[in-house]
């Protein structure tokens, strides 16, 4: 192989993570060393190989071979071959490609042929003919075999479509199977085969198992974590500053940024950077004028293992500025819309100092929305502020949100807005809600659970929406992640992005979200919904936030740490290491710290977080055994999927004369806390020792110390083995909540005004403020649901709680409701008793409120959720109970009622048509206007006056006659059934069917009955008591009465006919009258006078 100079590149073929062969561009340099170093011949091994005599001896081998092959008895042969020898024509031509052998580099020391360019003629001499019976055997067609045959190696080709078929069917299997039963050599060929596939399917299932293994992410071919280490610990703006890579993935993707996923400005680097085969890259950083003192972090994660490694870094000499919160603006006001209509506005929040910032934000009002509700940043953050105006009555409206941080008092946004009412004639509308939706994911893990906004049309037209567009807002730091992604913003996925909505109805989209291929940070979209047709409120914003969370990590009180130590002395000097993870951890965390070098020492060198997921280890080191010099090592600590270096420098000094003072000081790291508002912390003391033999003049040095820092020096002079204090004291005055570190150096001379030994000594001071232990006010304080009775449940609608400072964590939160409230139901909670704990300071809950409407009626129901939240010693937190109110109406269906039990009419036979009778209408719960309607009538006697008709809302009602034409005397009943029609489809209740009750009537007939003792009648009178009976025109009695003192005798509701009418009856002289008559009934009422005789006398025959 030559050798590439160096500075040059060469294509290396390296396999990934995933088992595929890439082409690298790399430098020499980054190859293995061994490959600079020229191969040397070992003086045993000789410097040339005996290819002439290997040659030699394969070539006589061969053609003893071949002749042994020629010896073959011909009978054996024409017995198995008939009679012919290995046939030529059947072997494969061989082809010279000495040609294409590049001689010059493919060198072949003292082989048997030349490899000069001149000697290539030789190979076209003619070669010695070492097989000459392959052309002197005879051929004898009348034996051979393959006469008129075909060869089979000259006829191969796929079996066709049939023959496949039989092959693999039972037949073909069995007589495989047959056949290697029969030969050792099919069954010998079939074993072969069966290994074949066999290595075959190992092969697939083994390329299955790379493939899926390779989504871990590619790991450190070390075995070690990955790391970060810092060309230096302290640096100034305007500097450069080499981040070392260590121990990742080979060519892993790897994403840099600085405190709060803010970017780093690098030398030849743009976003990602890519590490070598050994997952090692150096990269140059520039500290720009955007670095605020103080401490910072800088971090570097691997974007297919979500492995994270850290290390801090210190701008300046002076500590950083306190944290302070700034509102973009105070007053927000969103103007006028019409009912539904959801207006969106951003606001950011600006850290003016240095530190990070733990924010939450809680609104006033149900219709008031934030997203995100709570975050962390360290310069300044985006989010999206809403008002939803669904269902909401014309008016103005006020209110606000507070945003509650670790740094400053809470601080008020005032929002205003104005409803008006949709037109009366308001076509297709357009209304979204909720305006805005929050989602929260953990880095690299699953993605969070699905959310639905609804889609209402309270309009009278069909409403024909689409989802246009889904923008990022133009934020720096979003477009930052999408770039560093490489991808545009579509981790935002609803199951539809069109549909139609009836006028009244409603319909739901279900928003997911990807986080899995997400980098910490948080993600806005805007959901741009429009409609057709001129509808109103189109377009509609709807505003998403995606919060994805770092996994558990670590934060450590410093980057780096200093020792002094005196060659020759056994004092060891220790500085703490305090631990703190973020708020994805949890107490119980476990973390390993190890050590880079044997003069350094951990204790613990692994734990667990405690309460408020924090732990503690102290560095130890001894310069036993150790020459005068600087060492530097590093103490790596491990928490889950991060890594955090810490810089650890030991100076040696040489040993100073016998008779030298030696400065030394214990303890070398002090840390104060206090909680803002109450007393400072009682003052510390550092021990300052003389170790060696004369007096020791010590003073604190007069580099400017902080300024919540105070020290007071004892006794400048100390003589040998003496030991004096330095008074430390801090003060927070002016600080806000946050963790600060200051250093104090100790520094010593001897009488001659020489530098003593051990000097100089330095301290690391860290003073942690802490906010306040408060229980957060919710994200709302308020939420409002509105569904129909009978219709699904409303959606679901989400708020978060959280608690902050310094507080005795855990703490546990509880929930609370009325329990007579049936119809509340919050999930997130524990399903038992509703408690939630939270581990360290800034973890928020996240609780779906979705109440439920079954079996509910119409009406305004009100609760609310109390959040209850005591620490570990069962003391109630400040801020605690804080409550949620919840308020759900539930409004009628729109039904179309008739307000009438039902009709009656009556009419005589055959007289004409009643008159009319009114049915009212109207309509009741939440209508889409006008609804209309429909008549129809089981009954051809029922004349309705209209077959249809239309209700706005103000009442409305249907006539009613009938028809008696044809009807006999009798009570008819029939149903008259109301439909309605909703506008466009809407949905309305009720189909209203009224009773009608129709009576016919028949003549009422009265009959006189007059008694008449002569033929003559000449003097009628009347004849009470006389029984008389009504016959019809079949002889069947219809009715009969006896008539009343005056002879009347009345018959009712005769149906029109003819009648027979007989009465009989005596007077008062006994005398018995009977007759009969025939009456015409026709009309409404028929009088008949009728006369009734004695029985004639009969006339006595003449005597004979």
């Amino acid at each position: 192989m030559e050798r590439v100079p160096a500075g040059h590149s060469e294509q290396v073929h390296e396999k990934d993570h995933g088992g595929h062969v890439s082409n690298a561009t790399v430098p020499m340099d980054t190859m293995d060393a061994e490959a600079d170093i020229p191969f040397q011949a070992s003086e045993d091994e000789p410097s040339s190989v005996p290819y002439v005599d290997a040659s030699s001896h394969s070539l006589q081998l061969l053609n003893h071979a071949a002749r042994m092959i020629a010896d073959v008895d011909e009978d054996e042969v024409a017995a198995q071959n008939g009679g012919r020898g290995p046939r030529a024509s059947r072997l494969a031509p061989l082809r010279d490609i000495s040609a294409d052998i590049r001689r010059d580099s493919t060198p072949l020391p003292n082989t048997a042929f030349s490899t000069e360019l001149g000697t290539r003629n030789a190979l076209d001499e003619k070669m010695p003919d070492l097989w000459p019976w392959l052309h002197t055997a005879e051929i004898d067609e009348e034996k051979d075999d393959w006469v008129d045959r075909t060869d089979p190696l000259l006829a191969r080709k796929l079996p066709s479509s049939p023959r496949l078929r039989r092959l693999l069917t039972g037949e073909g299997l069995a007589r495989m199977f047959k056949d290697a039963r029969q030969s050792p050599r099919q069954r010998w060929r079939l074993i072969f085969i069966g290994l074949c596939l066999l290595t075959m399917f190992a092969l697939v299932v083994d390329a299955v198992l790379v493939t899926f293994v390779g989504h871990a992410g590619p790991q450190s071919s070390s075995g070690l974590p990955p790391t970060m280490n810092l060309s230096t610990r302290v640096a100034n703006q305007g500097e450069q500053v080499t981040i070392h890579l260590r121990d990742f993935g080979p060519f892993a993707s790897i994403v840099l940024s600085h405190d709060i996923q803010e970017p780093l400005t690098m030398l030849n680097e743009k976003g990602i950077v890519h590490v070598d085969a050994k997952g090692s890259k150096d990269v140059v950083m520039v500290i720009d004028s955007s670095w605020q003192g103080g401490s910072h972090t800088i971090a570097a994660e691997d974007m297919a293992t979500r492995y994270t490694a850290s290390a801090m870094l210190m701008i300046g000499n002076d500590p950083s500025r306190p944290a302070h919160l700034q509102l973009g603006t105070t007053k927000v006001d969103f103007g006028t819309s019409f009912e539904g209509a959801n207006s969106l506005k951003t606001i950011t929040l600006n850290n003016n100092g240095g530190g990070i910032i733990s924010w939450a934000a809680s609104s006033s009002d149900s219709w008031l929305m934030v997203t995100p509700d709570h975050g962390m940043f360290s310069d300044h953050q985006v989010i999206q502020i809403a008002v939803d105006r669904n269902k909401l009555k014309p008016g103005d409206y006020n209110g606000k949100v507070t945003f509650s941080s670790n740094v400053s008092a809470p601080q008020d946004v005032a929002v205003h807005m104005k409803v008006e009412p949709l037109p009366p004639d308001a076509g297709a509308v357009l209304n979204v809600s909720p305006a805005l939706l929050s989602f929260t994911a953990i880095d690299g893990m699953a993605d969070p659970a699905a959310q639905s906004l609804t889609i209402t049309n309270p309009g009278k037209k069909v409403l024909n929406w689409t989802i246009k567009s889904q923008l990022a807002l133009e934020e720096a730091n979003t477009n930052r992640l999408y770039n560093l992604v490489g991808m545009n913003p579509q981790w935002l996925k609803p199951d539809v992005t069109s549909g139609q909505v009836v006028p009244g109805e409603t319909a739901s989209v279900k928003i997911n979200v990807h986080s899995f291929n997400l980098l910490p940070g948080t993600y806005n979209q805007v959901l741009t919904f429009t409609a057709g047709n001129g509808a109103l409120n189109s377009p509609q914003n709807v505003g998403i936030s995606l919060t994805v969370q770092p996994r558990c990590s670590l934060a450590l009180n410093t980057g780096s740490l200093a020792f002094t130590a005196v060659a020759g002395q056994s004092s060891a000097s220790s500085q703490a290491l305090n631990l703190l993870g973020n708020t994805s951890c949890n107490s119980g965390a476990s973390w390993q710290a190890t050590s880079s070098v044997h003069w350094l020492t951990l204790a613990p060198a692994s734990g667990q977080l405690q309460d408020a997921a924090t732990g503690s280890t102290t560095a130890t080191v001894s310069a036993v055994g150790l020459q005068p010099g600087t060492y530097s090592g590093t103490i790596t600590i491990t928490l889950g999927q991060s890594t955090q270096t810490v810089a650890v420098q030991l100076t040696v000094q040489a040993p100073p004369p016998p008779s030298a003072p030696i400065l030394g000081a214990s303890p070398l790291s002090l840390n104060f806390s206090m909680t803002k508002g109450k007393p400072n912390p009682p003052a510390q003391s550092i021990t300052v020792a003389n170790t060696g033999k004369s007096p020791l003049t010590w003073r604190v040095l007069s580099r400017p110390l902080a300024s919540w820092l105070n020290v007071t020096q004892g006794q400048s002079t100390l003589n040998a083995g003496d030991t004096n204090s330095v008074l430390v004291n801090v003060d927070a005055s002016g600080l806000t909540p946050g963790s600060y570190t200051s250093q104090i150096t100790l520094n010593g001379i001897d009488n001659s005004g020489n530098l003593a030994g051990g000097s100089p000594q330095t301290v690391g001071v860290t003073f942690t403020v802490s906010a306040p232990c408060t229980l957060a006010l919710p994200s709302a304080t308020s939420l409002a649901f509105n569904t129909t009775q009978g219709a699904p449940d409303p959606v679901a609608q989400q708020f978060t709680f959280s608690a902050s400072g310094n507080c005795n964590w855990p703490l546990s939160v509880k929930l609370d409701h009325n329990a007579s409230a049936s119809w509340m139901k919050y999930t997130g909670s524990d399903k038992t008793n509703n408690t939630f704990t939270l581990a360290t300071s800034g973890q928020s809950a996240t609780i779906m409120v979705g109440p439920s409407n079954a079996g509910l009626a119409a009406g305004d129901f009100r609760d609310s959720i109390t959040i209850s939240a005591t620490d570990s010693s069962a003391q109630s937190v400040p801020g605690s109970p804080q409550s949620l109110d919840i308020d759900m109406v539930v409004l009628k269906p729109c039904t179309l009622q008739a307000n009438s039990a039902g009709l009656n009419f009556s009419a005589p036979q055959g007289g004409q048509s009643t008159a009319s009778q009114s049915i009212p209408l109207s309509l009741s719960g939440s209508c889409v206007l006008p609804v209309g309607w429909t008549v129809s009538a089981d009954s051809i006697w029922i004349q309705p006056k209209s077959s249809s008709g239309i209700d706005n809302g103000q009442g409305s009602s249907l006539d009613v006659s009938i028809n008696t034409s044809g009807l006999g005397v009798g009570t008819y009943n029939g149903i008259i059934t109301i439909t309605p029609t909703g506008n466009n489809g809407a949905s309305v209740d009720g189909k209203p069917q009224i009773p009608v009750t129709l009576t016919i009537t028949g003549a009422t007939v009265n009959v006189t009955i007059n008694s008449c003792p002569t033929s003559d009648c000449a003097l009628p009178a009347p004849l009470p008591g006389a029984q008389v009976a009504l016959y019809d025109g079949s002889g069947n009695q219809i009715s009969s009465k006896t008539a009343d003192s005056s002879g009347v005798a009345v018959f009712n509701n005769i149906p029109i006919g003819t009648y027979r009418v007989t009465a009989n009856g005596t007077d008062i002289g006994q005398v018995n009258y009977t007759g009969d008559s025939s009456v015409s009934v026709t009309g409404t009422i028929v009088t008949l006078n009728m006369n009734v005789f004695p029985p004639a006398t009969p006339t006595p025959d003449p005597t004979p």
